[in-house]
């Protein structure tokens, strides 16, 4: 839905929260009115979800079998998910699960694809799932090959980074899954995986809608989040997104309205420097950790606080990756020297001039 209607959408979203509108029920008692759109905002601000960090311990249980062989999105699978209850004993609720994704669907690239699981909201209140409804699951699209466990831990860790940078980002909580084949073709697996946040429930936190356009012009998007998403992809290393067609990236819009883009999708990072990862053909770099700055001209745009705001947090972040410790210790250290090379570049004003502001793109231009 677009933007233009926002006012239509924030009624629908509390219509939504709260039940059938009041003349479409059989007579019962009195309903609470939905909750406003502040009240939202804390409800997702305090999902539990995301209140730790600590690797929440699951079971994934489906026809495996049938998930690596029939990929199409359309089709929704039955299956469970065991987890902590509110008395931290297992319970188990019943799921659905579709495929997603584009380049990791494809079975001569993964033979586990990327799914999203749609839990049952009345089934998971008082939990740690509660308030969630469908989230996407990022898990080893090889789940025979330990290079592919740490690409998974590697992007998750780049979420994280984002997350130290700004509240208007994706939040991620690891899982320590076990995946169990009901069909017994595949052996049970127990990997590290993670969740991303909704983007419903993203918007919600900034009391926000999604706004979905064909494309959209750069320049009508928020300047300070704009640049700071490219400096951010930049320090990445990622090449792959593109605000303008939101190719790896989702846009929230407020009241004003105030377009805010939020990135997603690492994995052909230079932080992650998958084995299967190619930089954009039309780029003149060779590796996806040759970094290339893609982010449009801001002229009017004083990107010192931005700069200042990657320095006053790079403690916080180093100290975020070293304590992910589930990642060997080699990778994390590879990640920081990667982060290192990116410092040195804002921290001298001739590679900045060179490396950011000559390389800006205008609209219409490459």
């Amino acid at each position: 839905m677009r933007v233009g209607h926002f006012s239509v959408k924030l009624a629908l979203l509390a219509t939504l929260a709260g039940g059938m509108p009041a003349s479409a029920r059989a007579p019962q008692e009195e309903q609470d009115p939905p909750p406003t759109r502040e009240e939202l905002a804390v409800l997702a601000e305090n999902a539990a979800l995301f209140q730790s960090h600590e690797p929440l311990v699951v079971t994934l249980e489906a026809d495996i079998a049938d998930l690596k062989r029939n990929r199409e999105e359309e089709n929704e699978r039955e299956g469970s998910l065991t987890f902590p209850g509110p008395d931290g004993e297992p319970m188990t609720v019943s799921i659905k699960l579709t495929t997603r994704g584009i380049y990791r669907l494809e079975k001569s690239h993964c033979n586990f694809p990327p799914l999203r699981i749609d839990l049952p909201r009345g089934a998971v209140r008082g939990t740690v799932f509660d308030g969630q409804n469908r989230i996407k699951l990022v898990s080893p699209c090889r789940d025979d090959r330990d290079d592919y466990q740490n690409y998974v831990l590697l992007e998750y860790l780049v979420y994280r980074t984002f997350n130290e940078l700004t509240p208007v980002s994706y939040r991620v909580r690891l899982l320590e899954m076990t995946i169990r084949d009901t069909s017994g073709d595949n052996e049970d697996r127990t990997k590290y995986a993670f969740l991303i946040e909704d983007v419903d429930r993203l918007a919600e936190r900034h009391l926000a809608v999604e706004s979905e356009w064909p494309q959209f012009h750069p320049y009508n998007m928020e300047d300070r989040q704009a640049f700071l998403l490219a400096l951010f992809e930049y320090m990445v290393g990622n090449a792959d997104f593109s605000p303008v067609y939101f190719h790896n990236v989702k846009m929230i819009a407020q009241e004003g309205p105030n377009y805010l883009v939020v990135p997603y999708d690492f994995d052909f990072s230079g932080a992650v420097d998958a084995g299967y990862a190619r930089p954009p053909e039309e780029l003149p770099i060779r590796r996806v950790r040759d970094r290339y700055y893609r982010g449009f001209c801001r002229d009017e745009f004083d990107g010192a606080p931005i700069f200042a705001l990657f320095n006053e947090r790079r403690e916080a972040i180093y100290a975020m990756v070293r304590g992910v410790v589930q990642l060997e210790e080699d990778e994390r250290d590879r990640l920081l020297e990667y982060y290192d090379e990116f410092y040195e570049i804002i921290n001298d004003e001739g590679d900045t001039r060179r490396e950011i502001y000559r390389r800006c793109r205008r609209p219409g231009g490459g």
